[in-house]
This record gives C-alpha cells, sequence and structure tokens, in this order.
C-alpha cells in the first residue's frame, strides 16, 4: 500500500508590494535575493507549490493585487502551483482572488461570520478552496484581525457534512518555531476533514512527526519561518 499524500508548502508574505519573509517586514528581496530569484529556487528545489499570503490584506491595512498577480503569474511560468491567502473573506474577496489566477484560495477564518454566503462557497465552489481555522485554545479567532468568530467545536460541527480541507493554525504557534501543534490537527483531521497545519515547524523531525498524522488526514505543512532562517531546506521537504 502507497504511503498517503503529503505536500510542503512553501510560504511567501506579499506586504507593501514586496514579497517579505514570514512574520519579517516588508522589503525588496528575500534573504538577498529577488523575487524572480526565491520563486526560481523554489522551482529548482522541486516545489510543486507556493503558499502566497497578501500580508496586507491579511490585516487590514492595504492590498498588494499587483504584485500578487505578477507573483503568480512568475511561479505558473516555473511550472508551480499557487495556493493564495490573505483577507479572503466575502463575494468580492473571492472573486478578486480567483481573477488574479490562483490554483486554490485559503478562505479566512472571518469567513465564519457569515454562515450562508460560506456555504454556498463550500458546496459549489468557483475554484479550488481551503477554509482557514485560527486556533486559541477552544476558539477561533483571526490572525490578522483578532475577530473572535467563535468556539472551534461549534465550527466544525457546522462543517462537518460540507467536508473542506482545513488550513489549521495554533495563533500563538504560528511564526514562533514552537512545533506543530499535533494534538489539535489530530484532532481536527478525527473529526473527518483533510488538514493543511500552518506554523510551528522546525526541523526535519517535526515534519516527520506531521507525516505521521498522514494517515489520519493531515495532508500537508505550510513552512514558512523554518525555510527563510535557514534551519530547514526545502530539499529536506
Amino acid at each position: 500500500m502507497s504511503e498517503p499524500q503529503f505536500t510542503v508548502y512553501p510560504a511567501l508574505d506579499v506586504a507593501a508590494g514586496a514579497l517579505a519573509t514570514p512574520g519579517g517586514a516588508a522589503r525588496a528581496s528575500v534573504l538577498g535575493h529577488s523575487p524572480a530569484q526565491v520563486l526560481a529556487a523554489l522551482a529548482d528545489a522541486g516545489a510543486a507549490w507556493v503558499h502566497l499570503v497578501d500580508l496586507d490584506r491579511a490585516r487590514g491595512a492595504g492590498a498588494n493585487d499587483d504584485a500578487i498577480a505578477a507573483s503568480i503569474a512568475l511561479a505558473h511560468s516555473l511550472g508551480m502551483r499557487v495556493q493564495l491567502s490573505g483577507g479572503i473573506l466575502d463575494a468580492a474577496g473571492l472573486a478578486r482572488a480567483v481573477g488574479s489566477g490562483a490554483d486554490r484560495v485559503n478562505l479566512a477564518c472571518e469567513s465564519l461570520q457569515d454562515r450562508r454566503w460560506l456555504e454556498g462557497v463550500l458546496r459549489t465552489p468557483p475554484i479550488e478552496v481551503n477554509l482557514c481555522l485560527d486556533v486559541r485554545g477552544e476558539l477561533l479567532i483571526s490572525r490578522g484581525t483578532g475577530i473572535v468568530c467563535g468556539p472551534l467545536a461549534d465550527a466544525l460541527e457546522w462543517l462537518a457534512p460540507m467536508h473542506p480541507r482545513l488550513v489549521v493554525t495554533d495563533i500563538d504557534a504560528d511564526g514562533a518555531l514552537a512545533g506543530p501543534p499535533l494534538g489539535l490537527l489530530g484532532r481536527v483531521a478525527d473529526h473527518g476533514f483533510a488538514v493543511i497545519a500552518s506554523g510551528g515547524v522546525r526541523d526535519t523531525a517535526d515534519l516527520g512527526a506531521l507525516r505521521g498524522l498522514a494517515a489520519r488526514g493531515v495532508n500537508g505543512v505550510i513552512v514558512g519561518a523554518a525555510l527563510h532562517a535557514g534551519a530547514l531546506a526545502l530539499t529536506d521537504c
């Protein structure tokens, strides 16, 4: 029997019109390289996907539509697909994300505040979508805005009939290189959801621990800080 599929999504933030290291300040280059060089390096290392985040839109502090579209076009030219995230929480935001050329869209945790709209999207998506669950304790709290989106247990119960793929983040571990929240991820996956882990990965041991959850439904991980800090190489993934 073949092993369950597991995908590593290297993350890049876009802020103030430029690529930025996840968790860091916006700047015109990442680790001394131009955006084109960064994306080319990911492609050369075998990345199938790039996780691209409009950091300003996620924080309600502006947008980077032109830079996002250019980065997506460049990633496609290098043979990579793009998973787009950052403040996509309503019909206008989803239409804009689809128009950007992204291959997959992450709906923000705040979209749970309009369940009628969200249910329609999850049942008949115009593009492949994931739903982000930003978790602190037993609550869902948007990482970008701090908006409380309700209890985790309630959201999981409501989402169960639709079976969306969930991007699960422990807010306090994100970007902190504190290790992935294995208990939380397993708990969500055990409700029958496909799960992409986000945040906390430090090294290859953490990747191995996450792959150990693949049979339960954890089928990917978004990795940012560890890659850009040099603690983890994409070739390790």
